[in-house]
């Protein structure tokens, strides 16, 4: 009854009146939709943080909810707290306005540039030469892989239509079963890789042509397809690409990025740019004898 009475002022919340109305626009009807604008103005006014696009996709799977007659609290609280386990700090950066001299620079998702960075350094240990083509190209993380963070893949278009809805509960269960909050890196890095393979058998092209397809949150490997069953077949290939990618990893290098608890802890400006001096100053990995027989 409380999110339900929650105002929605169509002013002040007009980011998410209109994120709302192009989410699963199709599928929603207007009294879902109307539900959605609460819950995501209830959740901004509790947790005290700023609304910011892409959690109306985080919710829009739990919405769906709705229609098996689960209570709006229940949805709610299951968007609350899927969204502090693996989203905390994807959203709850404080917004930093930044004087240049010659103009205000607004300074937000100051959290993803730790993750961004993480991500290069992990696909230059897996793929060197996938990691000097992006690179020599200038294809930074923000391009290919803001999209995946900011959703946890359920922005993509391949999994808007309703009948496949479930592969978003899929993907999630397979990173809930694996109790690591770091999962998702290996997820977006095997789908990265595993695109740009793909796309290096079409190399006479300009890059650009490629990163298109990068931008649209699921690459190649999940578009152009109309059978249900293929696209659970990639989902599940992307798992054991990940799983394959995190068993062949220093097990220091995964150490060293947990000991920064960048999905436990909101982080401070200082805190930030201590780990991406920390992450800058990467020249080695150690791997010791026991990790390397344990491997083979």
């Amino acid at each position: 009854a409380e999110i339900l009475a929650e105002p929605v002022n169509p002013t002040k919340n007009s980011t998410i009146v209109m994120d709302v109305q192009r989410t699963r626009s199709s599928f929603f009807p207007k009294e879902l939709k109307s539900e959605m604008e609460k819950m995501l103005v209830h959740f901004c006014r509790l947790q005290k943080v700023e609304y910011k696009q892409g959690m109306n996709e985080i919710l829009a799977p739990f919405i769906y909810f709705r229609s098996a007659g689960v209570s709006v609290s229940r949805c709610y609280n299951l968007f609350r707290t899927f969204f502090d386990q693996y989203c905390l700090n994807f959203y709850y950066d404080k917004v930093r306005i930044i004087d240049t001299g010659s103009h205000l620079l607004r300074q937000d998702f100051n959290s993803l540039e730790i993750i961004f960075k993480m991500v290069t350094v992990m696909i230059k240990y897996h793929d060197p030469a996938l990691a000097r083509y992006l690179e020599n190209y200038e294809i930074e993380p923000q391009i290919y892989c803001i999209g995946w963070l900011m959703t946890l893949f359920a922005g993509s278009d391949s999994l808007k239509k309703q009948t496949l809805a479930e592969l978003t509960y899929t993907l999630w269960q397979f990173m809930a079963a694996e109790k690591d909050d770091y999962f998702i890196f290996f997820l977006i890095i095997g789908k990265e890789v595993l695109t740009q393979h793909h796309h290096q058998q079409t190399r006479g092209h300009h890059p650009n042509q490629d990163f298109k397809h990068l931008r649209d949150h699921n690459g190649p490997h999940l578009q152009k397809r109309s059978r249900t069953d293929q696209y659970y077949k990639d989902v599940k290939f992307y798992r054991i690409s990940a799983l394959l990618l995190r068993k062949n990893t220093p097990a220091s290098l995964i150490l060293f990025f947990k000991e920064f608890r960048i999905f436990k802890e909101r982080n401070s400006f200082q805190r930030i740019n201590f780990i991406l001096k920390e992450i800058d100053q990467i020249s080695l990995f150690l791997v010791g004898p026991l990790e390397v027989s344990l491997k083979q």
